[in-house]
């Protein structure tokens, strides 16, 4: 501080209330502790405002915590432009530090806690220490008598004490206005940021942006700041502002737009399932999944309507009524399209003189790597083969595990379905056909499902699992055996003395009633279902 400068800052503090200096500081050397530079005197690290802590004790700054004493700083003369070693030193290190004195000089110097991790820790600065035993030293040898000497050395230590003494007690005082000082500055801090905060948001407002946007940029550095928004202020943080007010715009916008689309599927997925619990089973098989009804253009156009668009269950209305015509539509579009797919003749199938899609040979996969949905149950990998008509047309790529998410249906989880020809797993069909004695250019799916045959995979030796033939399918399909599979027809006793059974599908929510919708479109276990049918 310039000495010109020392009335002002004596008016400031007497009207701040900042106690007066000790009888051995100087104004200036009072105001340089308390409101001088951040450089801690320990760690010689620029503490931030809210960790500075000037100790009245020592007489110096400390960043809080503070505890390493043992660390030693170099603080520049600013007359000199020289550096001086500053430390700390411990009680419990004093006949280290200083070996051969005696540590009741300790009781002499002002200390401090500061740095110390226990409360009974004292710490002095090292300058006091040597600064004592040189006046101690020198105290020693002024009288030339004995007694003339200890009379010295005793007044010098109960002078010195009643200085520690009260070093101490004013330190008290001077700490209590410290932490005062401290809690109205920070007050002062958060007001003066509520001040700036309430601007940015009004100029938002103003340029029409909605609050709860706005809400979200209030923990911007930028906006979180005590200093006064000036217009060259506002000019200089507006930008990047408003670019990230922007996003934060479009993706609630976005999110929004997610919910209410989810909320229309949920309706719909009610209005959907309501009508298909009137159709027969057999029907009810062959209409497409509700996520694929739901992308119809017909239904697509209410789901995805703008948000001032009332959309109810009367808004589905008309196209429910026009869902039987509109589904059968969309099976011919499949129908002909998986009709594409299956090969006129395989390697063990002669000239086909049935409908392509109801064979046994014709099976199918889903031709999209990231699907997640393990239909059909009967084979739990990636590759599941889906075996004619019924399964391939009823197959959609999704994650049913992220259907719902945050109570809502999530639309993104549908994905484009993409069905295509199994070519292994037909020629494995095939097989199976050849040894149960059918010919693989009529037998269907239904045959062979009647047929309730069960086979043996001599590949697997000395595993004893039997398969039906959907499973013995896709069995070889999982582990890649050989085009022609070591796969064996077993008699009703071979099978009954296997005692480990490979029939996964019986104990899965696979399967419903034939001659009811009691099961639509919630199916059963195959016990459940047996129960329900023995008991009408």
């Amino acid at each position: 501080m310039a000495q010109n400068a020392l009335s002002v800052w004596k008016s400031i503090r007497e009207e701040r209330e900042v106690p007066e200096p000790p009888q051995d500081f100087s104004e200036l050397r009072w105001a340089a502790l308390l409101f001088g530079g951040s450089r801690c005197q320990v760690c010689a690290l620029w503490s931030h405002a809210r960790s500075r802590r000037a100790d009245t004790s020592s007489r110096s700054v400390a960043a809080l915590p503070m505890y390493s004493p043992s660390i030693f700083i170099y603080v520049a003369d600013s007359a000199r432009g020289a550096k001086n070693r500053i430390s700390y030193v411990t009680e419990s290190k004093f006949t280290t530090v200083f070996p051969g004195q005696d540590t009741a000089l300790l009781d002499l110097i002002p200390y401090t806690d500061t740095g110390g991790r226990g409360l009974s820790s004292r710490f002095f600065l090292k300058a006091d220490i040597e600064d004592i035993i040189r006046q101690w030293s020198a105290l020693n040898v002024v009288s030339t008598t004995a007694d003339a000497t200890q009379n010295v050395l005793e007044e010098f230590r109960q002078e010195r004490k009643e200085f520690v003494a009260g070093v101490l007690e004013d330190a008290e005082k001077y700490l209590e206005w410290l932490e005062w000082s401290y809690k109205e500055r920070d007050a002062d801090s958060r007001e003066r940021r509520k001040v700036r905060a309430a601007a940015v948001r009004q100029k938002f407002i103003d340029m029409g942006y909605a609050a709860e946007d706005i809400q979200s940029i209030m923990a911007e550095k930028s906006v979180d700041s005590p200093n006064e928004l000036t217009d060259r202020g506002w000019a200089r943080i507006r930008v990047d502002l408003e670019k990230t007010l922007i996003e934060i715009r479009d993706r609630r916008i976005e999110q929004e737009r997610q919910r209410r689309i989810s909320r229309r599927l949920g309706m719909f997925k009610k209005a959907f399932i309501s009508q298909t619990r009137t159709l027969h089973p057999q029907i009810w098989l062959q209409y497409p999944h509700w996520r694929e009804v739901a992308a119809f253009p017909d239904f697509d156009e209410i789901l995805s309507a703008p948000d001032n668009v009332t959309v109810n269950e009367g808004s589905l209305g008309p196209a429910m009524v026009q869902l039987p015509s509109l589904v059968t539509t969309w099976l011919e579009d499949r129908k002909a399209k998986l009709t594409r797919l299956a090969p006129a003749r395989t390697p063990h199938v002669q000239p086909i003189t049935t409908d392509v899609l109801t064979l046994a040979t014709s099976v199918f996969k889903c031709g999209n790597l990231s699907c997640r949905n393990d239909s059909p149950a009967w084979a739990t990998i990636s590759t599941n083969p889906l075996f004619g008509w019924t399964d391939a047309s009823h197959h959609i790529c999704e994650d049913p595990q992220r259907e719902y998410h945050g109570g809502y249906i999530q639309p993104a989880t549908l994905k484009k379905t993409v069905v295509a020809f199994f070519q292994g797993a037909s020629v494995v069909a095939a097989h199976l056909v050849h040894l149960v004695g059918l010919d693989p250019g009529h037998a269907t799916v239904a045959d062979m499902d009647r047929g309730a045959h069960h086979f043996f995979c001599s590949g697997c030796f000395p595993s004893q699992a039997v398969y039906t033939w959907r499973s013995a399918v896709a069995h070889v399909a999982q582990h890649r055996h050989a085009a022609t599979p070591a796969l064996q027809l077993l008699t009703s006793a071979e099978v009954q003395s296997v005692t480990k059974p490979r029939d996964t599908a019986d104990a899965m929510h696979c399967w419903l009633c034939y001659h009811c919708s009691a099961h639509v479109p919630a199916r059963q276990t195959k016990a459940s279902v047996l129960d329900h049918i023995t008991s009408q």
